[in-house]
């Protein structure tokens, strides 16, 4: 790669704040949603990285966006078209000539479990949105956050471009193409600020009640308080 890196949004964004609440950065922007210190949605943080100078070089360098990042992944594992075996790699090819480097100490977020082939294939889709992180995890019954801070100068990445007229905004994501190696450093578990189901309390921000469940139709609707997630929270050097 021979373009100049992204520059660190880290330092561009941070520190936030809300009703008189600030995160320093990432990882501790993260912390204070999950202990409803602060309040913000995942519209919110989306809403304010467009107004963010540095991600907004982020994501008009180049004009790729979520299509061509959802068909690179579906097109790189088929595996049943061997007319088209080379295509794959021509085309990981063609996107890493544009591709550019990731800052030292960026913090990324990917919601659930770190799929089999990231470490050999060299693959990782990532958000630097951390309430679009927790708003995923919360899908599962074992929500699990990685928290990934880049510490090598060569983590090849495109920033997708989304669409900011639908739901595509809050995904804030980068698409990895290529690292070194990816290290689980530690992990440890935080509770999620208790919500309700119902009768949400008047402290309860947007991303809390979004979060939680939705009753179904039929479904008879309950004032009882919804028991809090368990977050498993990873946290991975990526060079």
């Amino acid at each position: 790669m021979s373009h100049e890196p992204l520059a660190l949004l880290d330092a561009s964004f941070y520190p936030q704040c809300w009703d008189e609440r600030c995160a320093t950065d990432a990882l501790a922007l993260l912390h204070a949603l999950l202990q409803g210190n602060v309040t913000a949605s995942a519209e919110d943080i989306a809403a304010r990285l467009l107004e963010d100078s540095a991600y907004r070089e982020w994501i008009y360098f180049s004009v790729f966006g979520r299509y061509l990042q959802r068909s690179f992944d579906a097109f790189y594992r088929q595996s049943e078209d061997s007319f088209n075996s080379e295509m794959p790699d021509l085309f990981r090819a063609e996107l890493m000539r544009h591709a550019r480097p990731l800052a030292m100490q960026q913090q990324l977020f990917m919601a659930g479990m770190l799929p089999e082939h990231t470490r050999s294939e060299k693959l990782l889709t990532a958000t630097v949105n951390p309430a679009t992180a927790i708003r995923r995890a919360a899908l599962s019954s074992q929500p699990v956050i990685n928290h990934i801070t880049i510490t090598g100068k060569n983590v090849a990445a495109f920033p997708i471009r989304h669409n900011r007229r639908t739901s595509e905004r809050i995904r804030n994501e980068v698409l990895i193409l290529d690292f070194h190696s990816l290290r689980l450093v530690s992990e440890n578990m935080m509770t999620q600020a208790p919500v309700t189901v119902d009768n949400k309390p008047a402290s309860a921000g947007f991303w809390q009640r979004w979060l939680a469940p939705k009753p179904e139709a039929n479904e008879p609707k309950t004032s009882s308080s919804a028991l809090p997630l368990h977050y498993c929270i990873r946290h991975y050097e990526l060079r």
